[in-house]
């Protein structure tokens, strides 16, 4: 303001208050009038690893800092909230925005865990536990990065949300580098911020489903439970970076050396179409080691465990050995697939994706120490899970049962109440046509399967013995070994069990069964769930099939379902863990989610040789037997387990 203006100014001012004193009568009254409220117009976000006591500095579009009325310095939680001064908004915001961190002498959570107290370095040099707070370097800073400004909204404050993470950092590299000096574009913004969830899922192989850069929540990895999978690869990723920080090495003594590291190996393909990047085999096996050691201590301290984060777990320690074998070549990795799209490619890494999200359910069940986060253990416990609910359906458990009530039907009509023989035993008593059994066992044996089943109930009834009727029995074991090439694998079911028997030619026969429970393998796979198993015809006709539908539910809540025919192999199961749901059919050997197709090859002995994704009637990515999928742009992925 010059001073002929402030002159002006003030002379207006003075008066307009001399008008308002003179010459009126002196019972007017003077009215007060609150002066309007300035606009919040501005930014709010949350900072990772809850970073108190920071200084945020918002730029434009041509690196002009933005005039701050208030909220520069972070909250104790990691949030902060900027407004901008009356001025900046009155003299319009050009976006793009850079927010900048500077976090000298500011405080951090430690969300690093590597099974020891060496996880963070602090400013003094020394390390912080995780969990624990402490002083950031000098040389930490962080950014992140608007594309617009304001909102598409017309009343109230405008504000927009963008959040400060390792990842949004990386972003705002991508988009500076972008510029070359140039004023920042919204589609420098647009393309830098996919480029750095692609580096994301890259690292910790998961999804980011699909979502902007900053309407991912920043999680508390301290907390006792998993975040959504978005916020779980975001925080993961930026956490696991603390693994690199080495107080010896200058190029990686601090953490802000780590992100600089990471953005001057991990490059934009200069040309590329398709607006890949590109890291050496050995860096990226540097990264994806680092994010493993935490994400599976940060595993281990869940009260709840995380099925997605144990496929990806799984598939990243497989990459490790994969990528230190490619050396110095280079990788190249693909932006986020867009689950809305139509594209081939992107069909078929959602697909990908989705497979590793619900394979990843069955590793976290295991309690057998060191089992977690392998690839051999994920094998085993997917082939138990199937191999339980097929035993559980299967004619060997249908033969121990009706053994048993062909017996209880023998004993009633003989007044007995003691069963004896080398098959079953028990103790009965008869109340009309209804029998309670009392410590009752049926034991059966087929040498050409070689299964062995013992079904053991506690207390229980059955009403009609060989006709019509129920068997109730709410505190069962039944217990099952299978034997095949010279090792004996055990199974378990506890819990209740209710069958509805009828009446057939030859006796009674199971018509259908109700399984409610929970079953456990000798690997330490543990469950609860249902299986309903109707429709079955009866043991005096040529076919002994019937229809299975079943539903489990695994400790962290993802969910098996799967339906077929009694006296077969299983045709078709559907399993959902997370926001993923997979179909196999194993008649056909496809696998699909509904957006793309897994079609597989099975060699004589069983396993799968190969396999071919197809998504709009495209090829688009093969399988190998590694279980790595290469994709026709160049990109690849791994699988935590085998398919089948």
């Amino acid at each position: 303001m010059t001073l002929a203006v402030y002159q002006r100014s003030t002379l207006i001012l003075l008066l307009t208050t001399l008008m308002a004193c003179g010459g009126g009568s002196s019972s007017s009254k003077n009215t007060v009038t609150d002066p309007p409220v300035a606009p919040q117009d501005g930014i709010r976000g949350v900072v990772a690893s809850n970073i108190s006591g920071a200084q945020l500095v918002v730029r434009d579009a041509s690196g002009e800092e933005i005039v701050i009325a208030s909220g520069r310095t972070t909250g104790a939680d990691g949030s902060f909230a900027l407004v901008f001064s009356e001025f900046a908004i009155n003299a319009g915001i050009t976006a793009p925005l850079i927010i900048s961190l500077n976090g000298s002498g500011a405080t951090a959570l430690c969300d690093f865990n590597r099974e020891g107290d060496n996880d963070c370095l602090a400013k003094d040099g020394s390390f912080a536990a995780f969990g624990e707070t402490y002083t950031l370097a000098d040389d930490y800073s962080l950014q992140g990065l608007a594309e617009s400004f304001p909102p598409d909204t017309t009343e109230g404050d405008r504000v927009i949300t963008v959040n400060l993470s390792a990842a949004s950092d990386l972003a705002g590299r991508y988009a500076t580098d972008a510029a070359a000096g140039n004023d920042l574009l919204p589609a420098d913004v647009r393309l830098a911020s996919q480029q750095a969830l692609g580096v994301v899922e890259f690292v910790t192989g998961l999804s980011t489903r699909g979502k902007a850069l900053n309407d991912i929540a920043i999680s508390d990895l301290t907390d006792s439970e998993p975040p959504v999978t978005e916020s779980l690869a975001l925080a993961q990723f930026g956490a696991g970076l603390h693994g690199q920080v080495n107080a010896d090495v200058n190029n990686v003594n601090s953490y802000n050396k780590v992100l600089n590291r990471l953005g001057l190996n991990v490059v934009p393909v200069s040309g590329s179409t398709t607006n890949q990047l590109r890291a050496t085999g050995q860096f990226l096996a540097e990264t994806v080691t680092a994010y493993v050691t935490g994400a599976t201590s940060y595993q281990v301290g869940l009260e709840t465990n995380s099925a997605v984060l144990a496929g990806s777990i799984s598939a990243q320690t497989t990459a490790i050995p994969l990528l230190e074998q490619v050396g110095g070549n280079p990788v190249f990795i693909s932006l986020p697939a867009d689950p809305a799209s139509n594209d081939p490619i992107d069909r078929a890494k959602t697909l990908t994706t989705g497979l590793s999200e619900v394979m990843g359910a069955t590793l976290l069940i295991s309690q057998t120490a060191g089992f977690g986060g392998t690839a051999d253990g994920a094998a085993l416990v997917f082939t138990e899970q199937l191999a339980m609910i097929s035993t559980l359906v299967s004619q060997e458990l249908r033969r121990t049962l009706l053994q048993l009530d062909d017996a209880i039907a023998e004993a009633l009509a003989n007044g007995e109440t003691i069963l004896t023989g080398t098959n079953v035993s028990g103790v009965l008593s008869f109340e009309g046509d209804v029998v309670t059994m009392t410590t009752t066992t049926s034991t059966s044996s087929n040498i050409q399967t070689g299964i062995s089943v013992n079904l053991t109930i506690p207390t229980g009834t059955r009403n009609n013995p060989g006709g019509g009727g129920v068997f109730d029995a709410h505190d069962i074991t039944i217990s099952v070994s299978k034997t095949q090439n010279d090792l004996t694998t055990q199974q378990l079911f506890e819990g209740k069990l209710v069958l509805n028997m009828q009446a057939a030619a030859a006796g009674a026969d199971v018509s259908s069964l109700d399984y409610s429970g929970g079953l456990r393998t000798n690997s330490g796979l543990e469950f609860t769930g249902d299986i309903e198993i109707d429709n079955l015809s009866t043991k005096d006709e040529t076919s002994l099939r019937g229809n299975y539908d079943t539903a489990f539910t695994f400790v962290d809540s993802s969910m098996l379902m799967m339906d077929g025919l009694l006296e077969t192999q299983i045709n078709l199961y559907t399993l959902t863990a997370g926001n993923s749901t997979v179909i196999t059919d194993l008649q056909t050997n496809v696998i699909t989610d509904m957006n793309a197709d897994l079609n597989l090859s099975i060699n004589g002995s069983g396993a799968v040789s190969s396999g071919v994704i197809v998504a709009t009637e495209v090829q688009a990515g093969t399988l190998d037997t590694r279980g790595i999928i290469n994709f026709t742009d160049g990109t690849a992925t791994i699988l935590p387990v085998p398919v089948i």
